[in-house]
């Protein structure tokens, strides 16, 4: 289902997909609140959101996310790596997104 928003021209509206710890995270809030904010999730775990569309580093994306957009993500967003259509991304590197990408958000992921 798209949403019923008008994008600003620095606005993009974006999947996002989480794994491991962060999944469980979000599911528990999106299981517990149906939110009617900008975000949307389906029943694949993953999230449509609308972001803007220039992040001076993928620290500040991450550090948007993790704080601003979803607080209960703050305990593992230290050890979260940020993905932006399959590839990942330095912290330290300039980020422009567009309309359609994914962004992944991936903690450490552990077992054998």
């Amino acid at each position: 289902m798209m949403m019923d928003s008008i994008l600003t021209p620095n606005q993009v509206e974006v999947s996002i997909l989480a794994f491991a710890g962060a999944r469980d995270l979000l599911l528990q809030q999106h299981s517990r609140v149906n939110e009617s904010s900008n975000d949307q999730s389906n029943n694949g775990g993953e999230i449509r959101l609308t972001l803007q569309s220039s992040w001076p580093r993928a620290y500040d994306l991450r550090k948007f996310l993790c704080q601003i957009k979803w607080p209960q993500l703050q305990p593992i967003e230290q050890t979260i790596a940020i993905a932006l259509n399959l590839k990942y991304l330095s912290l330290n590197e300039s980020v422009e997104i567009n309309s359609g990408d994914t962004i992944a958000l991936i903690p450490p992921i552990s077992g054998g």
